[in-house]
């Protein structure tokens, strides 16, 4: 399985452009570069990243400790049924 994406996926402008990234490598099975971009959208305050927390792109890495503690970071509930 490939672990990288092309080079000019990666070159990309912050934003969307990271979450964009993380769906791909999520799907792709790589939780670490999947993560590491949820991570680069968290801190650049990306809009879109309380939607990550239904994505189902993003479904391969929702029981993922990382991916918990980022959802808790955004203030939302993990589930439905989920308190802060």
């Amino acid at each position: 399985m490939r672990t990288t994406l092309a080079p000019e996926l990666e070159l990309g402008h912050q934003g969307l452009t990271f979450l964009y990234l993380a769906h791909l490598y999520a799907l792709l099975g790589d939780e670490a570069h999947a993560m590491s971009y949820l991570e680069r959208a968290y801190d650049d305050h990306v809009w879109a990243l309380p939607f990550a927390t239904t994505a189902p792109e993003l479904d391969s890495i929702r029981s993922s400790p990382r991916f918990r503690d980022l959802v808790r970071r955004t203030g939302l509930p993990q589930s439905p049924g989920d308190k802060n």
